[in-house]
């Protein structure tokens, strides 16, 4: 027989302690099981509910939603009656339920609204126990935001308006009126009520929660500043506040998921702004390293981290990263946590094949990538497809139009510029131009300055094609002192020296190359090269000496330096130079 305490003992796994949660089949087995012995007690549902939503099954989570509402309507004991107390403190449990099928849904406010009253149910009630659950859920709220929502490498794709209408019809009528009373304030004004009803209390406990929630408000605050790519003054001004935040040693474990949040959102802009010197490299490369905090923001600054490397071609050290997040975050425990860290892989497997010239892996692996993210699978479709001059631009129109009304301003604009680019081959140099325009002005209004260099790059390129040096070299060299950075993304480096070969190699064939200019083109191509040698790009620096090569056999005394250049180049039977305009992290 299945006791109810072996049910609740899993809620609190999923909720808290992902490591000793069993896997979603054991679960199942055991929802059956309890379903016999205990087939009227809710709590049954509750664990069913939160087991599908751990998988992304949607649909079937909401069935055990409703099935939980169902008991209180037919099963609630009158208020006067003993059990009616038990059977209350599990209903609870049904708001910050709600709350967490919102969060899976990218529908943030309404489901912190749900989570704000759950949290004023507590407080009235003097129940710490729920607030642990109220809390466990908010900073969920809080990394999913980010983890879904900023972090540039991951994306999730969920039809949310049919499940969110579902959800409101089946819970909002089955919810007693009695019971639940949505805030009609704002949510930061909500959360500031509570929090000052917190410290109000004479419980040192509940003050230290109210302290808790404070500094959960500040990172909300930075979290959605970020999103919106605000003042990063601004930005830095929360996360310090989250960082030098002092709390109760008994609410400490709370705490650290401020902190780590915090730190992954600081992680996650320096490596959108095409940094990859990120302190968190050398923290999980350590052999020793096995986090002790299994948090969100710990699972993001290991991705991140792997992303860094992978950008630098040190992709056996990326790889080994996410092997040991693995440990930490297994995906029986956590499948929709896992999904970061997997599409994160499969990025960086299809990269480092790509830059090897393994092709059919890539082609093999775009399926997993589709699984994940449809925005990286189009994006490295697109990438392979240009390779072999494959330049469709369906699938990239199509996303541009599903994400118009997106909030996420990064996406947005690695879309126009790989549309941008597509057009510009294709022969349609006006709407290409707009696009890379509109993507340069939208990341210089936002100060992503890395997003900004590498759509003019891209501009300059274009004006190469149409033999318009003089508006390319306006264009390229105030670019220069940004991809003299050591720390800058190497790819976007390289492509930006390989720009200018390209500039002179046009401009050779309609008119007659400086002594100065050929000095140029020597220098940009040992720049180019000593941005991507020996770091596992194989392919484009191959390709490079191929094109060094034609450039100085035309317009050097140099044949045998133009034939050992060539001699090094290894044989890919593609223009990868070209490709590689389309290449946007």
């Amino acid at each position: 027989m299945v006791s109810l305490e072996e049910v609740y003992q899993q809620i609190r796994c999923i909720k808290s302690r992902p490591n000793e949660l069993k896997s979603f089949e054991e679960i199942q087995k055991l929802i059956e099981k309890a379903k016999v012995d205990h087939s009227k007690d809710s709590l049954v549902y509750l664990l069913e509910a939160y087991n599908f939503i751990r998988i992304g099954c949607f649909e079937e989570a909401l069935n055990s939603v409703a099935s939980f509402f169902d008991y209180y309507e037919n099963c609630l004991p009158k208020k006067s009656e003993r059990r009616y107390e038990r059977r209350y403190s599990t209903l609870k449990h049904g708001l910050v339920l709600v709350a967490t099928l919102h969060r899976f849904f990218g529908s943030y406010l309404a489901g912190s609204a749900l989570l704000t009253q759950a949290s004023a149910n507590a407080h009235d009630n003097h129940d710490v126990s729920e607030y642990r659950f109220c809390m466990l859920e908010e900073r969920a709220y809080n990394l999913n935001a980010m983890q879904s929502s900023m972090n540039t490498a991951f994306k999730r794709n969920n039809d949310s308006i049919h499940y969110l209408d579902e959800l409101n019809k089946r819970f909002l009528t089955r919810f007693h009126s009695d019971q639940m009373h949505l805030p009609t304030m704002g949510l930061e004004e909500a959360f500031k009520t509570f929090i000052a009803a917190g410290f109000a209390h004479k419980s040192p406990r509940f003050k230290a929660i109210a302290q808790h929630f404070r500094i959960g408000l500040v990172f909300i605050n930075a979290l959605h500043s970020a999103r919106r790519c605000e003042d990063s003054e601004k930005v830095s001004k929360y996360l310090n506040v989250c960082l030098e935040n002092e709390i109760a040693s008994q609410w400490r474990v709370y705490s650290n998921d401020i902190e780590d949040g915090a730190m992954a959102i600081q992680s996650t802009l320096r490596l959108s702004s095409g940094c990859t010197a990120l302190e968190e490299k050398l923290r999980f490369t350590r052999d020793e390293h096995a986090s002790e905090r299994v948090t969100e923001g710990e699972l993001i600054m290991g991705v991140n981290a792997a992303y860094a490397y992978a950008y630098e071609g040190n992709f056996k050290q990326a790889i080994q990263i996410l092997e040991r997040m693995k440990l930490s975050f297994p995906s029986e425990s956590n499948p929709m946590l896992a999904i970061h860290r997997q599409l994160a892989e499969q990025c960086i497997l299809f990269d480092m094949e790509f830059f090897k010239g393994e092709f059919d892996n890539c082609e093999e692996r775009l399926s997993l990538l589709y699984e994940y993210s449809k925005p990286e699978y189009t994006f490295r479709k697109c990438l392979l497809n240009c390779a072999f001059y494959n330049h469709d631009e369906t699938e990239l129109t199509k996303m541009l139009s599903l994400i118009h009304k997106s909030s996420d301003p990064h996406l947005k604009i690695r879309t126009r510029i790989a549309l941008g680019n597509l057009k510009i081959v294709n022969g349609n140099f006006e709407d290409g131009l707009a696009h890379l325009e509109r993507a340069a002005g939208s990341a210089s209004k936002l100060n992503l300055t890395f997003f900004e260099a590498a759509a003019k790059r891209r501009m300059a390129y274009a004006y190469i094609c149409r033999n318009d040096f003089q508006k390319a070299e306006a264009l390229l060299k105030p670019l220069e002192n940004q991809y003299e950075d050591e720390d800058v993304v190497c790819i976007e480096k390289f492509l930006y020296y390989a720009t200018w070969l390209e500039l002179y190699i046009h401009k050779a064939r309609t008119q007659e190359i400086t002594q100065d200019e050929k000095i140029d083109v020597i220098f940009n191509v040992m720049k180019a090269v000593k941005s991507v040698s020996r770091k596992g790009f194989t392919i484009i620096e191959a390709e490079l000496y191929r094109k060094a090569a034609i450039f100085m056999s035309q317009t050097l005394d140099g044949k045998q330096r133009a034939i050992s250049l060539a001699n090094r180049r290894e044989t890919t039977k593609i223009d990868l130079l070209n490709c590689f305009n389309y290449f946007v992290l």
